[in-house]
């Protein structure tokens, strides 16, 4: 099994393609892969806070999401969410991120129902 690092879980975000999430067990640790992210419009704040991931600006990718959540984006409230669950920039925190997966799901985005 692939070991799961602050990396893969940045990866995953900007492919827009699923989610990571790393569990240990037995000192190695596991990696799940669920759902299709929907694509977020172009230039918009969720595209910018793509890209701020892409050059590796995590504070500023996360007030762009924090930005685009309070205006009622799922995918913010998503992304956002994976970034506190995997530590994109921070300590991970299963804890922190449960309110962005919940509003997400709530909001229908059917990846975050199941993280």
């Amino acid at each position: 099994m692939r070991a799961w690092t602050r990396w893969s879980a940045v990866s995953l975000l900007l492919a827009g393609v699923g989610v990571g999430v790393g569990v240990a067990v037995g000192g190695a640790a596991v990696g799940a892969a669920v759902g299709a992210v929907a694509s977020a419009s172009p230039g918009g704040p969720v595209e910018s806070a793509r890209d701020a991931l892409r050059r590796l600006q995590f504070d500023r990718a996360a007030q762009l999401l924090h930005a685009a959540a309070a205006d009622g984006s799922a995918q913010a409230d998503y992304l956002l969410g994976m970034m506190i669950l995997n530590g994109v920039g921070r300590v991970p925190s299963a804890a922190g991120a449960e309110p962005y997966l919940e509003a997400a799901a709530g909001r229908g985005h059917a990846p975050a129902a199941f993280v």
